[in-house]
């Protein structure tokens, strides 16, 4: 549902221009989980007082975020399953304004976790 908005967003109706719709949702979508991924995990180690450089692989973390994303990009790419969300979803009842919103919060939610918990 979240994809189908943000795709959605970047689609418009195929009438899109210098840009790579289902890479742009995918990409968006993808870095948001990981973010949130990551804020969860310094906020896990700050509450149990771990030290999250010696308990976090670094090398692991960021290998297994591009391995993520690549994932999230086959799997959307594959059959073109991004269409064929696109076209279940269009004028169905989740097509709505306060659906779409509540995608792009979550989206952008991610991206701004990390400062939130950072700064707490």
């Amino acid at each position: 549902m979240i994809f189908f908005h943000v795709f959605k967003f970047y689609f418009k109706d195929g009438n899109y221009k210098n840009d790579v719709p289902w890479f742009t949702a995918t990409a968006l979508i993808s870095t948001s989980f990981w973010v949130y991924l990551f804020s969860a995990t310094i906020l896990i180690t700050c509450l149990f007082n771990f030290d999250f450089f010696k308990l976090v692989n670094k090398h692991l973390f960021i290998s297994s975020a591009f391995i993520f994303l690549f994932a999230n990009i086959l799997w959307f790419k594959r059959g073109d399953r991004y269409l064929k969300i696109y076209r279940k979803y269009k004028n169905s009842p989740q097509d709505l304004g306060k659906i779409s919103l509540l995608s792009w919060v979550v989206v952008i939610g991610g991206f701004l976790s990390l400062p939130i918990v950072l700064f707490s």
